[in-house]
């Protein structure tokens, strides 16, 4: 895509159509920093109560699908807690790739929706996460995914919707890493 009509016009507009250089700052936003804060609310509370929600209907003998992985990635388990690996270039690197391309990139080429792009943005982004169980890309990923785009449309960057993704894949390691540790040392 970037090579189709990227650098044959213009090298330079690139970086600041996927959000790499910051805006101008917006004089006009105070409707959409409300909508971000009201879609942040609603989403985090949505949060709140649906992933406990599927991770209990997960149990059942109905919620199979819900446990469901679509794309097996092969790990036997995930990796253990937080290493000076995970924290200096693991996760940098994940959010680097998955914040230029989802909410760089495609967040420009995705224009054509207007008032949409951030719910569509959002729902791609948390598609992408299918090497995850259907529980935790609907329950957990999802809203913060619309968050974060949202995010993005209010600040014209991608640097706020990196710093939390970064800090949401520390936090997730890092309490994951806590949860194996307790369970393995069992009463």
């Amino acid at each position: 895509v970037v090579a189709d009509r990227g650098f044959r016009q213009d090298p330079g507009r690139l970086p600041d159509e996927m959000g790499l250089r910051p805006p101008e700052q917006r004089r006009d936003g105070a409707l959409s920093w409300t909508l971000l804060f009201a879609t942040a609310a609603t989403s985090l509370l949505t949060a709140l109560w649906l992933a406990p929600w599927l991770e209990r209907a997960s149990k059942r003998p109905s919620g199979r699908l819900l446990n469901w992985t679509p794309l097996p990635v092969g790990w036997s388990r995930p990796p253990d807690g937080l290493s000076r690996r995970r924290v200096f270039y693991l996760i940098p690197l994940a959010v680097f790739a998955e914040e230029t391309y989802i909410r760089g990139l495609l967040w420009s080429r995705m224009a054509w929706l207007g008032r949409w792009r951030p719910l569509v943005n959002g729902t791609a982004w948390a598609f992408y996460h299918l090497n995850q169980p259907i529980k935790r890309a609907g329950g957990s990923i999802l809203p913060y995914a619309i968050v974060a785009s949202y995010a993005r449309e209010s600040t014209g960057n991608i640097y706020w919707t990196a710093i939390g993704h970064y800090l949401s894949n520390t936090y997730g390691a890092w309490s994951g890493g806590r949860q194996r540790q307790a369970g393995s040392s069992g009463p």
